[in-house]
């Protein structure tokens, strides 16, 4: 279970760099198109899940985690986990 959730750390990290990159101005995977307005705040949205998301994963392997009650980590790991997934799905 440990590698999992270092694996969702990196995962989570990588998918908010991609993220902060295309709201930086990036175009990589636009294919020269420009980001609407809408998807700059879907960005800005998914950047912030995304921290959460690498915090929590931490947060469910690492010693420090357990000063947080389970419940409150395990409801924010599946809903980070739900409304990333969706995205991706959308995306």
């Amino acid at each position: 279970m440990v590698f999992t959730g270092y694996a969702a750390f990196v995962w989570s990290t990588l998918f908010g760099l991609i993220h902060i990159y295309w709201a930086a101005g990036g175009t990589l995977g636009f294919e020269g198109r420009t980001m609407s307005e809408v998807l700059f705040i879907i960005n800005l949205v998914a950047i912030a899940l995304c921290i959460i998301a690498a915090f929590t994963a931490l947060a469910l392997v690492q010693e420090w985690g357990r000063r947080f009650s389970s419940w409150l980590l395990l409801t924010t790991a599946w809903g980070a986990s739900v409304v990333l997934g969706l995205h991706g799905v959308a995306g």
